[in-house]
């Protein structure tokens, strides 16, 4: 699955390419008008979802989004849900592909809040709610939790939510940890990405609170991490400004791998950055 735009006008289309044949199915009619987020897979591969600021079935702009699901069998679509209100995000996929999270924007401006969106077309629930001056997001950590980040008026903190009867555990907060996001991984770790002094130095963090920080072998002030592996470890992005950015494999254990290297561009001048207080 891919997504085009004509002269990279931001107005994008959805395309299926069969990687054996090469050829393209449209999935999303051609527009210059309104936007779309996300295209995702459900895990079974039977299914694509994402959210278009658009009626799906006039085409034309409509306020806020719907939430669209395509089924790849019957080669059909059906909006789960529509709303008036904005939003910054695409939908993911719980991992047993029956329910969808979302983040949207409601009450007041700078307030987020999730919400969970069965495929079987029951009913969408508000999750977690935690007020008009939080923002939060969050990602699915397995079918009944959801790893959270909260930017709360006070302190920014990272939770699980058990999204069914509405509990949070609190796992870390400022001024401990700085979180920035988080990436639900394997045997229920989470890797948080943090900030200290201006430098992303993320985490690991398990159901229980217990942390560690993710292994950094690249010897670059940053480390970005982008994606779990299966085999437990992380694919990420290492980088500052003294170099070109790498692409690196940590492994379980700790050790790593660079897997690509920015080309080096001789005009562009690399400089260590000095810290200043």
């Amino acid at each position: 699955m891919f997504v085009r735009s004509r002269d990279l006008n931001e107005h994008d289309r959805l395309f299926l390419l069969d990687r054996r044949t090469g050829g393209e199915t449209a999935l999303t009619r051609f527009q210059t008008d309104h936007y779309l987020f996300g295209g995702r897979f459900s895990p079974d591969g039977t299914a694509i979802a994402w959210v278009a600021v658009c009626d799906e079935d006039t085409g034309a702009v409509a306020p806020g989004g719907g939430v669209c699901l395509y089924d790849m069998a019957g080669q059909s679509r059906r909006v789960l849900l529509r709303t008036e209100g904005p939003f910054e995000t695409g939908v993911t996929f719980s991992p047993d592909g029956r329910n969808l999270l979302w983040r949207r924007m409601l009450g007041s401006a700078g307030a987020i809040r999730l919400w969970v969106i069965p495929v079987d077309g029951t009913p969408a629930a508000e999750v977690l709610n935690l007020g008009d001056k939080v923002a939060v997001r969050g990602d699915w950590l397995d079918d009944d939790r959801i790893a959270v980040v909260a930017d709360g008026s006070v302190n920014d903190r990272v939770s699980i939510l058990y999204w069914r009867s509405g509990t949070l555990d609190w796992l870390a907060e400022e001024p401990g940890l700085n979180p920035q996001e988080v990436i639900p991984g394997a045997q229920g770790q989470i890797a948080v990405h943090a900030c200290t002094d201006a430098t992303l130095t993320p985490v690991l963090i398990d159901t229980s609170g217990f942390r560690r920080p993710l292994p950094n072998r690249a010897g670059r002030r940053s480390l970005l991490p982008l994606a779990p592996l299966p085999d437990g470890g992380w694919l990420a992005e290492a980088y500052d400004a003294a170099a070109p950015h790498q692409l690196v494999r940590i492994l379980p254990g700790g050790g790593g791998l660079t897997l690509a290297s920015a080309p080096d561009t001789p005009a562009r001048r690399h400089t260590r950055p000095q810290e200043i207080r």
